[in-house]
């Protein structure tokens, strides 16, 4: 069974799966896809063309598929942000969308750890496994293996 909070913001057309938790002022857009068991917490942001694999924890104030900090952006291009399951967001971090440099979407695989305050760029891709620590900072296109840990 789903639990939305009245507070969240579910763009018509978002897909959301089973037993979904949205809490209080999240906000999921219209082009998100989120997976069975997944909880978005307290004003955490789903934005652009998402995908959240199953089993996954989106915390408070996290801002996931928003629009590249890249100057040769153009809005009209489709990007969005591909997460697989069991992965782990913590508050604050941000995950930006992909490029035309790149295929338009920051990849990252499953069972990822991504601790407070972390910032990842458009266009990485990130294998299985890997966790990173407060605060790490990734620029544009970077490609992390599976497994990788990286300090902030």
């Amino acid at each position: 069974m789903k639990k939305i909070h009245p507070s969240a913001v579910i763009e018509e057309g978002a897909q959301l799966g089973d037993d979904v938790v949205i809490e209080a002022y999240a906000y999921v857009s219209k082009d998100a896809k989120i997976g069975n068991d997944v909880v978005i917490k307290q004003g955490a942001r789903i934005l652009s063309d998402t995908t959240i694999g199953d089993h996954s924890r989106v915390f408070s104030y996290a801002i996931v598929g928003d629009i590249p900090q890249d100057i040769s952006y153009k809005e009209e291009q489709k990007s969005g942000v591909v997460i697989g399951k069991n992965a782990t967001i913590r508050e604050f971090a941000t995950i930006n969308s992909g490029t035309a440099k790149g295929d338009g979407f920051t990849r990252i695989g499953d069972n990822a750890f991504i601790m407070a305050y972390c910032h990842i760029a458009h266009d990485c891709l990130l294998g299985n496994n890997i966790i990173l620590a407060n605060n790490a900072t990734l620029a544009g296109h970077v490609e992390l293996g599976d497994f990788t840990v990286v300090g902030g």
